[in-house]
Order: structure tokens, then sequence, then C-alpha cells
């Protein structure tokens, strides 16, 4: 593999793997974010953790970023 082709290879991996973090939550904060939802008693809360489940839902079956404002994240 030439330098040129490990550079696009690395840059591909990186681009697929920066898209897939935008969309989804590791399966463990998932988890997390559900048990607190079911746990919380306060109506405001209630609606904000329905809110969060609301758009990881809608990321996945858009397959959109989570938030709107994902930042900028940079590799050296």
């Amino acid at each position: 593999m030439t330098h040129a082709e490990a550079v696009r290879s690395l840059t591909d991996t990186m681009a697929k793997f920066t898209a897939y973090i935008g969309k989804h939550l590791p399966t463990d904060v998932e988890a997390k974010l559900a048990e607190l939802r079911a746990k919380e008693t306060k109506p405001l809360a209630k609606a904000v953790y329905a809110s969060m489940a609301e758009n990881q839902e809608a990321a996945a079956r858009l397959d959109r970023p989570s938030c709107q404002d994902t930042g900028v994240i940079q590799y050296f």
C-alpha cells in the first residue's frame, strides 16, 4: 500500500467513524438514559428525556446527526 493509499484509507475510516458517532449513542448510554427516563418523576425532566429519546430514534431512522451542532472534530 502506498503512502497516498494509506492516507486515503485512514481518512475514509475516520470519516465513517465520525459520521457514525454523530448519529448513535453507545448502548450503555442509551440504556442509562432509558433507566433514568423511567425513574424520573418531574414533568419537565420527563419531557426532556422523552425528547432526547425521540431525537435519537429520528437520527437512526433518518440517518442524520442526533444533534444539529455536533461541533468540529480535528484529527492530527
